[in-house]
């Protein structure tokens, strides 16, 4: 939720649940949303241990960890103001395991604590990520339940604010039978709250959140992260220090329109939260839409060591998720500077992990997509019609639309080559994917796989010199992704795909224009950016050959960063 030409656009992944992909009057239920996700596993870092109260304090080492400054009144013991305040910052930075491990040392404190028993419940609702598994929801619901107990139990001892966040996040957990549903119900239970305590910062901040956790993918007006920024924002210098706020503004602005006002928070967040791999990660959202490469380098290198260190403390077994994650920003930006090199041994240190937790889509798809890219930003087509779904082992069948990438690739570099039989057989799996995804009601995975079959048969008409149908058939697949304000999935752009056809017919003007279409929405990117000077030179423009030779040596590795970057894998091998 996500990433595509950004990973953001992980966004099928982060910011666009797998349930919400639906966008007919036919939702998925929960328990088809849970069909086609990967088999349920313990996502929690042993949280079912009992804790023992000599350990439940605050620990020297943890009071010198920083993830945000909250201020939350509350009306538990005064003994656990500081540690709920730590799991508040945890949760408001989307470290959802140890945040619920801290609310529970909460409740081992004081018992009677009802917001403890809320953080548990707010701590399985990923609202940008994928829907509980039934596992989740249950203990979700179980906690919520004990809240509202507590809430009957002790009214009159319970602030106002206190109160009105139970009640939202059970009104999740009694929402409906899908997570959208719920969803919706949460995020109106929490803008009654946010009318009621207009200057209360978490509640705008986690109003913030639902907004954007419930805005339509194709709505290009904006409508609900406009109001999600309108309410965040003027919190943000009061409270320059709080996660939530930096945290989710630059969700809210994570697309190509609105990039640019996510940037300051982008400079903020990692400085605010920096123990948090996931803070120290965020800002690279804003600078790949913005074409930072260098930035969007430097905060995955950080991002990654920390959850390398994370794992290594809570005892993860395999590669943690927010590390696989972060190398997937990481090959895409090296690959954009031309560090081919960097690019590959990133994609090798991938391929060769062999344990993964938890096993998500949010692996599947840098699984999936590092030897995608690798292999499509050098158009080496090539290699492309050689790939094959890596880790046989992983649970492949539940995410369709992510092994459908791996098959549009693979038959993108055959049509390239002028393979037709090796395209076809893509195109027949392509085909597979799409009845399995329309089975369950995802249309906008659907349409996804459309546009990787139009644009496999657009190349295989130009390989035939049916120029005419293969241009038509690209500017329908743009008009598509263009119409999107997410395009899920997106390997290479299709105006970036139409550029390149007609530059192959030696047509300068369309092609230019083709290729700035292109980097108005993927600023920076570096095929693009070859195109136009490949234009200027058929155009004979030396000032536009010469803007472009600038800017592609802006954007390319330099000496310095070469030297930073070799910090980028552990130097002890591949974690087993």
């Amino acid at each position: 939720m996500t990433r595509f030409l950004s990973r953001s656009g992980y966004v099928l992944l982060l910011t666009i649940s797998l349930c919400a992909a639906a966008t007919t009057s036919t939702e998925p239920t929960m328990s088809s949303c849970h069909q086609h996700s990967p088999a349920p596993i313990d996502t929690t870092l042993h949280d079912d241990q009992a804790i023992d109260p000599a350990s439940a304090a605050l620990t020297d080492e943890e009071q010198a960890e920083r993830f945000g400054e909250v201020s939350f009144p509350l009306s538990c013991a005064s003994s656990v103001q500081t540690l709920f305040g730590r799991a508040l910052s945890m949760l408001h930075s989307f470290e959802y395991d140890e945040a619920r491990r801290t609310f529970k040392r909460v409740l081992v404190l004081d018992p009677r604590c009802a917001m403890g028993e809320w953080g548990v419940a707010m701590s399985y609702v990923h609202q940008l990520w994928t829907p509980p598994t039934e596992a989740e929801l249950r203990a979700g619901l179980a906690a919520s339940q004990r809240a509202v107990m507590q809430l009957n139990t002790n009214e009159g001892k319970l602030l106002d604010n206190e109160r009105g966040l139970i009640r939202a996040i059970d009104a999740y957990y009694q929402g409906g039978t899908d997570h959208p549903a719920r969803m919706a119900k949460y995020a109106r239970a929490t803008s009654e709250l946010q009318a009621t305590y207009p200057d209360d910062v978490d509640i705008a901040a986690f109003l913030g959140l639902a907004l954007v956790a419930t805005a339509q993918p194709a709505d290009q007006t904006f409508e609900n992260i406009l109001r999600a920024g309108s309410v965040m924002e003027p919190f943000v210098a009061r409270y320059p220090r709080h996660p939530g706020l930096a945290h989710y503004l630059i969700h809210a602005y994570d697309n190509s329109t609105l990039a640019e006002r996510g940037l300051p928070y982008a400079r903020q967040y990692a400085a605010i939260a920096p123990t948090s791999a996931h803070a120290l990660h965020m800002p690279s959202h804003i600078f790949e839409r913005l074409g930072m490469w260098r930035e969007d380098i430097e905060m995955n290198l950080r991002s990654t060591q920390a959850a390398r260190a994370y794992a290594a403390k809570a005892h993860v077994q395999g590669h943690w998720d927010e590390e696989i994650h972060g190398l997937g920003f990481m090959i895409y930006a090296y690959l954009q500077q031309g560090d081919y090199e960097k690019a590959r041994e990133v994609r090798d240190y991938i391929a060769a992990a062999k344990e993964f937790y938890p096993e998500n889509p949010k692996i599947a798809y840098v699984l999936a997509s590092a030897p995608v890219l690798h292999a499509l930003e050098r158009q080496d087509w090539r290699a492309a019609a050689e790939l094959q779904l890596s880790h046989p082992n992983f649970p492949w069948s539940s995410v369709p639309w992510i092994e459908a990438m791996v098959d549009f690739a693979r038959g993108y570099g055959a049509a390239r080559l002028g393979d037709a039989t090796a395209a076809d057989a893509a195109l027949i799996k392509l085909r597979q994917h799409k009845q399995r995804l329309s089975e369950q009601h995802w249309d906008r995975l659907v349409e996804r796989v459309n546009a990787y079959s139009e644009t496999i048969e657009a190349w295989l008409n130009f390989a035939r010199g049916e120029h005419a149908a293969a241009i038509k058939a690209m500017r329908r697949v743009a008009e598509y992704e263009a119409a999107t304000v997410l395009p899920d999935g997106v390997m290479v752009p299709a105006t970036e795909m139409l550029g390149d056809m007609y530059l192959q017919r030696k047509q300068y003007r369309q092609a230019q224009s083709a290729y700035e279409n292109s980097l108005q929405r993927h600023p920076r990117r570096r095929a693009p950016v070859l195109g136009m000077i490949a234009t200027a030179s058929g155009l004979r423009d030396r000032k536009q050959r010469e803007y472009y030779q600038g800017l592609l040596s802006n954007i390319s590795a330099t000496s310095t960063d070469a030297e930073r970057v070799s910090l980028t894998l552990p130097r002890t091998g591949v974690q087993k």
